[in-house]
């Protein structure tokens, strides 16, 4: 897993389309890559929820352990705050 993880990274520093993308592409082409790398099961919505609410703001994805947000993830476009 490891080596995938690393080459992926690698070959996203030398992508020069990166920059041109908008916040879905850059969700389908670099997040989703990562998390199913990392070994979560992004068809899973009980582990990879995409859109939350949570407090009044979105955010793209948390990641659930045992039914439980552990982590939030948010995705702007390249080169954005």
């Amino acid at each position: 897993m490891e080596k995938k993880i690393t080459a992926f990274i690698e070959s996203l520093k030398g992508d020069k389309r990166l920059v041109t993308l908008d916040e879905a592409s850059t969700k389908q082409a670099i997040i989703i890559k990562m998390l199913s790398l990392l070994g979560w099961d992004i068809f899973n919505v009980d582990e990879v929820k995409p859109d939350l609410v949570v407090k009044s703001y979105m955010v793209d994805y948390a990641l659930r352990k045992n039914k439980f947000n552990t982590i939030f993830i948010g995705v702007n476009k390249a080169g954005e705050e």
